[in-house]
């Protein structure tokens, strides 16, 4: 394939099994196909089934698996360590004090519940405030008007969330320090990047007994 080409195909992986290298295309891709195959992940909920992405691509050179990988080492370690260096920055400048679990997760407390603690398979409901480590405001469920509701305990959420509402009672609210490997780790989710820190402030405003 030379020069530019427009064509439907299932899924991107077809797509680059059309090109050489310096070939260049826009491949018309089925959504559901992108996320569920490529990406591992469910339909983001502002696409549905049937629609189309479109991708300009241009391939520039074709490299060994092995030396992938031995790049794609280099580089997670590079950003591990740059994620690094961004936390403990963010722990100095905000005056964190209290010792990381085991896991790493820095939890505190900001208002202690007096309710039932919340139970495996039981629903939760909470309000929650997203940041990045930047001070960015990325989610705010109090701007959708209503709490989040999950069962905790059936992995729905991330584990830095779980395992801070573990140590939460209703009516209590605590700031979570999640690092990377209790949230999305080095793949990402949507607009959060890999190797992200996220802050939550959290807020337990119901537990189901």
């Amino acid at each position: 394939m030379t020069g530019v080409q427009t064509c439907a195909l299932p899924i991107l992986e077809d797509a680059l099994s059309l090109l050489h290298v310096g070939d260049s295309g826009s491949f018309i891709i089925d959504a559901e196909g992108f996320y569920v195959f490529t990406r591992k992940m469910a339909l983001p909920g502002f696409l549905k089934e049937g629609d189309k992405l479109k991708f300009d691509i241009k391939l520039k050179e074709i490299i060994r698996f092995s030396d992938f990988q031995l790049d794609k080492k280099t580089i997670l370690s590079e950003n591990s360590k740059e994620e690094s260096v961004l936390l403990d920055a963010y722990l100095k400048r905000t005056n964190v004090t209290v010792a990381p679990s085991s896991s790493g997760l820095y939890y505190i407390e900001k208002k202690k519940g007096i309710g039932p603690k919340p139970v495996p398979g039981k629903r939760v409901w909470v309000h929650y405030l997203g940041y990045f480590i930047d001070g960015k405001l990325f989610d705010n469920s109090y701007e959708r008007g209503a709490p989040f509701v999950f069962r905790y305990g059936n992995a729905e959420v991330i584990q830095g969330w779980e395992e801070g509402l573990s140590q939460m009672a209703q009516g209590g609210s605590a700031l979570l320090v999640i690092p990377s490997h209790l949230a999305y780790g080095d793949n990402g989710k949507g607009k959060i990047p890999a190797f992200s820190t996220l802050i939550f402030e959290i807020e337990l405003i119901k537990v189901e007994q």
